[in-house]
């Protein structure tokens, strides 16, 4: 069995992984179109275009050649890790019933199910990886031409239209993976889903299997409290791996396991151990949440609120970061000064944003997760920069 609050945490290292990878790649993006201001000529446009898009590409390739090499290392001991991790949970209920399962490292069946899992995830981050260099790549393309058609037609003078497509850029980030379904995810949340999603599979195929090794037919469905309304209906109940039972109903038809929405499935943080009829104690409650006075479906509309406060914050310090790092580069005096304009403005919108999840937390007796505002290469100095920013905004108000 994994526990939730491992499975919610799992996927942390990979994340900060790619969430380095876009913070480079953006800030890489906003440092060359600060220095694009001076050509104004068709003919000097299209070679500094084409001079500063095959630089920026090949650095591209090579910021996720080294994502890549870091995520597939994280990965595999991950993996290791959570399939261990559930088996030895596992194996002390069986060795307390008497059975004697073998370790995981000697069963060739049990790795090969673990080597399948891995190689499945770091297929999904492989296809994210080709995807994450595409929409940079046309990104930096369009903003580039876009910058340049407002130059080359006067619709804006030189050093707005340049502000204009870094500020565009800093807000909106690289562009969303797309499912093939037509859901659409950031990078960050792509990542986190897609690795949350394989350890708990890879994982649960292990468990099934020693249940099979092992004889046991019933396991017991982990439970946490703001559930997805979805799962909160069947966690925390006994199931039957194989048929049913008049007391207890059957594994995938109840908590449709095996499919995407299901147990186990897209960013579940349920598993299951276990369960001997007459020798096993029940863990876990169906409804934590009313064990604590509270509502599920209140509970979970209140994390997802959370999440959507966090991840607001994060745009936040992205853009206060990527503007910093165009101020920094560029030779004009005039585009620093435009864009340490919006520098203060998106710092004023961090705080308000930070001082809003603070009040929400403190109104609904809830933590802070600070993890979950974490941003690659936000450091103190960008960080003293935004506050003091801030500072002088709101005096100055």
């Amino acid at each position: 069995m994994l526990q939730p609050e491992y499975l919610m945490t799992v996927a942390d290292p990979v994340v900060e992984v790619y969430s380095q990878v876009e913070v480079e790649i953006l800030d890489d993006i906003v440092r060359r179109i600060s220095k694009t201001g001076k050509f104004t000529q068709t003919a000097s446009w299209q070679l500094a275009r084409a001079r500063e898009f095959g630089y920026f590409s090949g650095d591209v390739t090579k910021i996720l050649s080294n994502a890549t090499r870091l995520s597939e290392k994280e990965i595999k001991r991950i993996m290791v890790e959570s399939g261990a991790k559930a088996l030895a949970f596992d194996d002390t209920i069986y060795k307390a019933v008497g059975l004697s399962p073998i370790k995981l490292t000697q069963s060739p069946v049990l790795m090969a199910m673990l080597l399948q899992g891995t190689s499945d995830t770091l297929q999904l981050l492989s296809n994210f990886t080709k995807t994450t260099a595409n929409m940079a790549n046309i990104g930096f393309n369009n903003i580039l031409d876009e910058a340049f058609l407002k130059i080359l037609t006067g619709t804006f003078d030189p050093i707005t239209a340049i502000k204009t497509a870094i500020k565009k850029i800093a807000s909106q980030g690289i562009n969303k993976i797309a499912y093939p379904t037509g859901h659409e995810s950031s990078l960050e949340v792509a990542v986190r889903r897609a690795v949350i999603t394989g350890v708990n599979q890879a994982s649960s195929k292990l468990q099934l299997e020693r249940a099979t090794e092992m004889g046991c037919d019933l396991v017991e469905v982990t439970s946490h409290s703001g559930a997805r309304p979805s799962h909160a209906v069947w966690q925390g109940q006994v199931y039957c791996v194989n048929g049913t039972t008049r007391e207890y109903g059957n594994l995938a038809e109840e908590t449709g396991y095996g499919e995407g929405d299901g147990l186990c499935g897209w960013n579940c943080y349920h598993s299951f151990y276990p369960y001997f009829e007459g020798l096993s104690t029940r863990a876990f409650s169906p409804d934590p949440s009313a064990d604590e006075g509270r509502d599920n479906d209140e509970d979970y509309a209140l994390q997802q609120k959370q999440r959507t406060y966090e991840r607001r914050i994060r745009q936040s310090k992205k853009e206060c970061q990527l503007l910093n790092s165009a101020i920094e580069s560029t030779d004009s005096e005039a585009l620093e000064k435009e864009l340490y304009a919006d520098f203060q403005r998106a710092s004023v919108l961090l705080k308000n944003r930070e001082q809003r999840l603070k009040d929400f937390l403190a109104e609904n007796a809830r933590i802070r997760q600070n993890d979950r505002e974490w941003v690659a290469g936000w450091n103190r100095s960008v960080s003293s920069k935004a506050v003091w920013a801030n500072r002088k905004a709101t005096k100055g108000s």
